[in-house]
């Protein structure tokens, strides 16, 4: 007995149907669209930006690093203000060595004499005695600017930086005729309180 059964030829891309018309894949079950293509439909919806956690932690970690500069700032600024101060101060205690060496002698009789300084006119009454000397200053206070001026109002300094200037006969018994200077600033500071700082020097009058 002889059958002859109808062929039916399938395609690679024709799948064959299910029985309830669907289409099926090699395995005979019906085909299912992937949840890849799903996800990446979701994700091209969203629109792109930046959460409000994320701005407010970019505005803490900007705001740390902001004071921290600040900081770093101000003490720059105070450390180059006190070197530039110093080194104001250094220069005036120069000039007034200088003016002090370079003073005019007079009246000299006997190992007293008078030394009269040129720029500050700083007048040193010198007496020796053997191996006793004795020194008479005037003015042994006065206030002075960066540029070694004499600021005769101190009330109208302004922004302008000043600085005292504080005179005094070094040890009679010594035998050495010499002026002790001292600079402190600020110029307005009371003697009894500390000074923002100070410099000192014994400078050495000039003899007949």
């Amino acid at each position: 007995m002889r059958f002859d059964l109808p062929l039916k030829i399938w395609h690679a891309d024709c799948p064959p149907e299910s029985p309830n018309g669907s289409p099926k894949g090699t395995s005979g079950r019906p085909e299912q669209i992937p949840s890849v293509t799903l996800q990446k439909s979701s994700s091209r919806m969203r629109s792109p930006g930046f959460t409000l956690i994320e701005i407010a932690l970019a505005m803490a970690i900007f705001s740390f690093a902001l004071v921290s500069m600040l900081g770093l700032l101000s003490v720059g600024l105070k450390n180059s203000r006190k070197a530039s101060i110093q080194i104001a101060a250094a220069n005036i205690l120069s000039a007034i060595a200088a003016d002090i060496q370079s003073a005019d002698i007079s009246n000299a009789n006997n190992g007293e004499y008078v030394a009269t300084t040129r720029k500050l006119k700083v007048k040193a009454s010198v007496s020796a005695n053997g191996q006793s000397t004795r020194i008479s200053i005037t003015p042994q206070t006065f206030t002075v600017d960066e540029a070694c001026t004499l600021v005769n109002d101190p009330g109208n300094m302004g922004l302008l930086k000043t600085f005292r200037v504080m005179l005094s006969a070094a040890s009679p018994n010594s035998g050495l005729a010499a002026i002790s200077v001292q600079i402190r600033w600020p110029a307005n500071i009371p003697d009894n309180k500390q000074p923002e700082g100070k410099l000192d020097s014994l400078v050495a009058l000039p003899s007949p």
